[in-house]
């Protein structure tokens, strides 16, 4: 009886582990000449989860297994969101803003 308990208690564990997953994904900003945007705001949409790029554009986050999409914002920047694909690095260039105001800042 004791070892019956014990096993399925383990397997309860298991279990939960199993559905609470996460993963990490990374990849590089970088703006339209290719150099690299530090300081962008990477946000798993619809939550409070995220990161910001290094001084190199790099970024890393764990996600959870429900993640759907990533917001990329930094001012003077169009904001730009990605679907979460099977992929675990996603890189890309972000274009500047057409808001004339902002143009000072890049």
């Amino acid at each position: 009886m004791r070892k019956m308990l014990l096993l399925l208690l383990g397997g309860l564990l298991l279990s939960a582990q199993l559905l609470a997953q996460t993963r990490t994904i990374s990849g590089k900003i970088t703006d339209e000449t290719g150099a690299p945007l530090p300081n962008v705001s990477v946000i798993v949409k619809g939550t409070s989860t995220g990161t910001t790029t290094k001084e190199d554009g790099t970024f890393s986050l764990t996600i959870p297994a429900n993640a759907k999409a990533l917001e990329f914002s930094i001012i003077g920047y169009k904001a730009r969101t990605v679907n979460i694909t099977g992929s675990h690095i996603y890189s890309f260039s972000m274009s500047p803003s057409e808001d004339k105001n902002l143009a000072w800042m890049r």
